[in-house]
């Protein structure tokens, strides 16, 4: 109950025992001023009525039509005249049409008037007594009146109270909306932190609230930056910073099997020509820090790329690789990376190391094994020669493919966004209870020729073309479609070029918000990438979507866990872990530490944990010991029953 109600109900449970109070008081204190009243009226009547009944006492008649007369013109009750011979002249009020107050009233208050009393003599003998009494209906009338008067002061004072303290309720609990907001924002995973009223109930409740929030988000920075220093001991390479040979191939593995924009793009190897020989001429302390300096370099390098996909390891001693996603990557991106890298040597005064190179793209489905065999041969080759050198190396596939370089993309996506020539493929997600989370579900354009293509083709260039709002809008509404006619859980991925057009934003929630009840069947995920680059506008999406019901998860989770706790205020209801962590974790014990770890933290914070690129049973088995909630991948077949 509101306390809006509370206060009506408290407002009128004290005003009607005030108006019982009254009631009764006033009642009373009106009944017996009425008997005093009219008692006294009694004894001025009976006595006047007496004194002119003694002018003519002997005569039975004559007095009779005295009494009779004094009843027509008064208000009496009865005037009775008893002689002294026995008889009596007695006349009596007829009250059998009383009407003036309810029996109730007269039953529960009534008026007792004693009667007036007095002797008729002629000269000194006595003729008789004569008594009367007043009528008691004009009292009960009188009675009936001011509990009537009384009743409306009530009311009209009982409305008045309830509009003012509604009033002021309304600015003394404002406070109050504050923290029941604040206490379903912590109901809802989102530990923010408000104003402390001025209010000194509130006021505590608010600063527990406050250091309850304040607590998890530190107890989230710390074990994040803990766990992400972990990962960066097991990933990171100790001299350069950059990735290890295991994860940055890791990632390339998850970039060649993702059906995305990253399934497409660039591969750079820089090789360091003769480094054990360097190490003894120049000093491994030298050697060492121009390795740290390379290490910077490419860092820098793969985080001024718009994508935010690109990552930079070292694959042994001396080779470095280099993974830049995207469709557009120019041939030259190897050499300005080499240019780099010997102005470095320059610099520190190493003329003498020889620096060789090798680029090429790399396609959704090709294997890591080719790819670094592709690059090597070039690189073996080059080793001959004299000078510095980045080599390009064409793909077959892209030969292969060449029917795509031909066409009009932007007229082809147009099109097809247009006429809306999408369908969306179905890959379950699986609980470790053996059920079905939701599906989730990649989008396949239809080219003008009836062909499907696959999201991982055409991504790259919707992304270039700037057409990924435009995208997401119409996968949303098929999901919609979807959910409306199989009434499943469906999962779509949103792009982060969503998130940098507000127009988009507005008509998603638009959307959603036309659907009904129904959009709790709605998964949203947003890649990690996109969501810290533009947090804060990720931040509005969440508050618009939330009270929507739908839910809302991030993919691809893998570089960013120490800032996990900046996510602690959102409502987020799942994190879907990259692949590149899940790979082998039945046999990675350091893996096994960091993905338990990362598994805790979202747990503390009420997010499920899904893992992605689930392809061996093993793996699965193990993902379930360590937290795991979910997963998806190859082993789990298309047609998954429950």
């Amino acid at each position: 109950m509101s306390l809006h109600k509370q206060l009506w109900i408290s407002i009128l449970a004290m005003m009607s025992a005030a108006f019982i109070g009254s009631f009764f008081v006033s009642s009373l204190s009106a009944k017996y001023y009425l008997e005093e009243q009219l008692f006294r009226s009694n004894i001025d009547n009976v006595t006047s009525i007496a004194l002119s009944l003694s002018q003519t006492a002997d005569d039975h008649m004559t007095s009779e039509l005295v009494i009779n007369s004094q009843f027509d013109i008064g208000h009496y009750q009865f005037i009775k005249l008893d002689f002294v011979d026995g008889s009596s002249i007695n006349v009596e009020a007829d009250n059998s049409d009383f009407k003036e107050a309810p029996k109730w009233l007269m039953k529960l208050f009534p008026i007792s008037i004693q009667p007036g009393i007095a002797q008729v003599n002629d000269g000194w003998k006595q003729i008789g007594t004569l008594s009367l009494s007043s009528q008691t209906r004009f009292g009960y009338k009188q009675l009936w009146n001011n509990t009537k008067r009384l009743t409306y002061y009530f009311l009209a004072v009982s409305v008045l109270c309830g509009i003012i303290g509604s009033l002021l309720l309304k600015i003394i609990i404002r406070p109050l909306n504050r923290t029941v907001e604040h206490a379903q924002a912590i109901g809802e995973r989102r530990f923010i932190t408000t104003q402390e009223p001025r209010t000194t109930e509130f006021k505590e409740v608010v600063r527990s609230m406050n250091k309850l929030s304040a607590h998890v988000r530190k107890m989230l920075d710390d074990e994040s930056k803990k766990l992400d220093s972990w990962r960066k001991d097991m990933q990171h390479d100790t001299i350069t910073g950059i990735l290890n040979r295991e994860p940055v191939l890791g990632h390339l593995r998850a970039y060649l099997q993702n059906d995305d924009d990253s399934a497409y793009g660039a591969l750079i190897t820089i090789r360091i020509s003769d480094l054990f020989s360097l190490n003894k001429t120049e000093g491994r302390q030298t050697m060492d820090a121009m390795l740290k300096r390379f290490g910077a370099v490419l860092q820098r390098e793969c985080e001024d790329r718009v994508s935010g996909k690109a990552v930079a390891g070292r694959l042994n001693g001396s080779d470095f690789l280099i993974i830049i996603p995207g469709d557009n990557v120019p041939p030259e991106s190897g050499k300005e990376i080499l240019t780099m890298l010997l102005q470095v040597c320059r610099e520190l005064g190493l003329p003498n190391v020889k620096l060789l190179g090798s680029c090429t793209s790399y396609h959704f489905g090709e294997t890591i094994s080719t790819l670094l065999t592709r690059l090597d041969s070039v690189l073996e080759s080059a080793g001959n020669d004299d000078t510095d050198s980045c080599i390009y190396v064409p793909s077959r596939v892209v030969s292969e493919n060449e029917r795509t370089e031909k066409v009009d993309w932007n007229g082809l996506l147009q099109s097809a966004l247009n006429d809306k020539r999408l369908t969306l493929e179905r890959f379950p997600v699986v609980s470790i209870s053996n059920r079905l989370m939701h599906y989730e579900t990649p989008a396949r354009l239809q080219s003008e020729n009836g062909q499907l293509l696959m999201a991982g083709e055409f991504m790259p260039h919707i992304s270039r073309l700037g057409l990924a709002p435009q995208l997401d809008l119409v996968v949303v509404e098929l999901a919609l479609d979807m959910i409306e006619k199989q009434g499943e859980h469906i999962g779509i991925n949103l792009s982060a070029g969503l998130l940098s057009d507000l127009g988009a934003i507005r008509q998603l929630v638009d959307m959603l918000e036309r659907f009904g009840n129904k959009v709790e069947l709605l998964w949203l995920e947003v890649p990690e990438f996109g969501v810290f680059q533009n947090l804060e506008r990720f931040r509005y999406l969440c508050q618009l979507l939330k009270p929507l019901r739908c839910v809302i998860g991030i993919e691809h989770v893998s570089q960013e866990v120490t800032r996990i706790g900046e996510l602690h205020d959102l409502g987020l209801d799942y994190v879907k872990i990259d692949r590149s962590l899940i790979h082998d974790i039945d046999t990675s014990v350091p893996y096994q530490v960091f993905l338990r770890g990362f598994c805790t933290i979202l747990h503390s914070i009420g997010l499920k944990a899904i893992a992605e690129g689930v392809t061996t049973e093993a793996e699965w088995e193990a993902l379930k010991k360590l937290g795991i909630d979910g997963g998806t991948g190859t082993f789990f077949p298309k047609d998954f029953k429950e």
